[in-house]
């Protein structure tokens, strides 16, 4: 008789959760996380060194885009056979600490959590024009229901409501590139070299092309390596998530929110990309709560499109797991 296989020991894991995380959406790929693997828990920190402190002095982007790493992570703990508690900011004197994850039960992974597991590994931001393809009313239905899983709510902007989004975007991106220290810091983390394993890299930099909502200058530009294609995002959706609270906690749950929003439109056929400069400008942002006719505060601006043509996209390259990830040993 085969022999059983011997459980995996929890903090290995713990660790697998923390790897999976890698592959989080972040702001300008700037991966603003620590992982600190405990025998029996994970801890999900910020990393202050990776936050852009011009463009996002509050610390919102960096937030979120944690958030979204906690989401991939829980992700993997479900395959694992695991479900977890999470405490979100458990230590109010350890503000970089953002959330703490402990195993609490074991769960009969699912095909679902496989399915989901897989698209954590191969999702990746589409900034190319979308093509006319449209995005069906039960694609829509399936990401507002990511997000409201989360607590948070997902407007999607109507035909009317687009040219003021469209200008609200040109403003954001004159705001940021007005500013000199905000410019400075946009230009460090963007147009790196292809294969660099942060920032955004040439080879995911797409070539400028006409689009009813502009892109920001660094995400799209002259530099860019990576053809446009034949779209000029036409069929392409625009959603704010949104949410009534406005605070960390608030970011935490709003970047679980966009993980699961990301990934609901991956397994759906659906290419995505965040447009996180209407956020983190102040007056675009107070903006965007006009086209929530004042009802909420906008955590993420995302435009959904059915891809104008497989063109082989590439992932934005991560750091490797020895730069985020620290195993916490026990005294021998």
């Amino acid at each position: 008789m085969a022999a059983t296989a011997a459980p995996r020991p929890l903090q290995a894991v713990l660790d697998v959760a923390a790897a999976a995380a890698l592959r989080a959406p972040s702001v300008l790929n700037t991966q603003p996380w620590r992982w600190i693997v405990h025998e029996r828990s994970l801890d999900l920190r910020a990393d202050p060194g990776r936050q852009l402190g011009a463009v996002d002095p509050e610390g919102r982007m960096l937030t979120i885009s944690c958030g979204a790493a906690l989401d991939h992570a829980l992700i993997a703990l479900r395959t694992e056979g695991y479900d977890a508690r999470v405490e979100l900011l458990p230590d109010a004197r350890d503000p970089e600490l953002l959330a703490a994850i402990y195993p609490a039960g074991h769960h009969t992974p699912l095909a679902e959590d496989f399915r989901r597991y897989q698209t954590t590994l191969r999702r990746h931001t589409d900034r190319r024009p979308f093509g006319p393809d449209p995005v069906t009313e039960d694609m829509i239905a399936g990401l507002t229901g990511a997000a409201l899983a989360h607590g948070v709510h997902v407007h999607v902007v109507r035909d009317d409501q687009v040219p003021t989004l469209s200008a609200l975007a040109s403003v954001a991106a004159g705001e940021e590139l007005a500013d000199p220290a905000e410019r400075a810091e946009l230009a460090r983390w963007t147009r790196r070299a292809p294969h660099a394993t942060e920032g955004l890299a040439t080879d995911v930099t797409v070539q400028g092309s006409p689009r009813r909502v502009p892109l920001r200058p660094h995400a799209e530009d002259a530099a860019g390596r990576l053809p446009a294609g034949p779209g000029n995002d036409s069929g392409a959706r625009y959603l704010i998530l949104w949410g009534n609270q406005d605070g960390r906690r608030a970011w935490l749950r709003a970047g679980q929110a966009l993980s699961a929003v990301l990934l609901t439109a991956a397994e759906s056929g659906l290419a995505a990309s965040p447009m996180t400069d209407l956020v983190e400008v102040t007056d675009t942002r107070v903006s965007l709560r006009r086209l929530l006719s004042w009802q909420g505060h906008p955590y993420a601006v995302l435009r959904v499109g059915v891809a104008a043509a497989d063109l082989g996209v590439p992932a934005a390259h991560r750091l490797g797991h020895d730069e985020v990830v620290e195993i916490d040993r026990p005294s021998s």
